[in-house]
C-alpha cells in the first residue's frame, strides 16, 4: 500500500513537473511576458533635450493597498543612467543619483 502511494505520488509529480517545463519551454504561461522597444528619438530633431528648461521627473512607487510610501534608503539607492546613440550602438553618456523631493521640488510638477 505505501509503495503504491509513492508510485502514484511520484507519477503525479512528474507529469507536472514535465508539464509546467513544457509551458515554460512553449511560452505558453501567460505570467511570461516580453516587452520591446523600438529604438526612438534617434535623430537629433526628433530628441529630448534634457537639459533644457532643467528638465526634472520625480519616481514613487507605493503600496497598492495602503498608499504607503515603500521608500527605506536602507535597501532602495536610485540613481539614474543618461544613455546615447552614437555611431549606430547605445553609449553611456552619464549618470548620477538622484535625491528624495522636499516641499519646493513638488512645488516645481503640476498638479495632478
Amino acid at each position: 500500500m505505501g509503495v503504491s502511494c509513492s508510485i502514484i505520488h511520484l507519477v503525479t509529480l512528474l507529469s507536472f513537473a514535465v508539464l509546467k517545463l513544457t509551458f515554460v519551454a512553449f511560452k505558453i504561461n501567460p505570467n511570461i511576458a516580453v516587452y520591446e522597444e523600438n529604438d526612438l528619438h534617434l535623430e537629433e530633431a526628433e530628441g529630448i533635450d534634457l537639459n533644457k528648461n532643467q528638465f526634472e521627473m520625480a519616481v514613487v512607487i507605493t503600496d497598492v493597498s495602503s498608499g504607503e510610501v515603500k521608500h527605506d534608503p536602507r535597501f532602495v539607492d536610485w540613481i539614474y543612467i543618461n544613455w546615447g546613440y552614437k555611431d549606430g550602438k547605445y553609449v553611456k553618456e552619464f549618470e548620477g543619483s538622484m535625491h528624495p523631493c522636499n516641499e519646493a521640488d513638488f512645488a516645481k510638477f503640476h498638479k495632478p
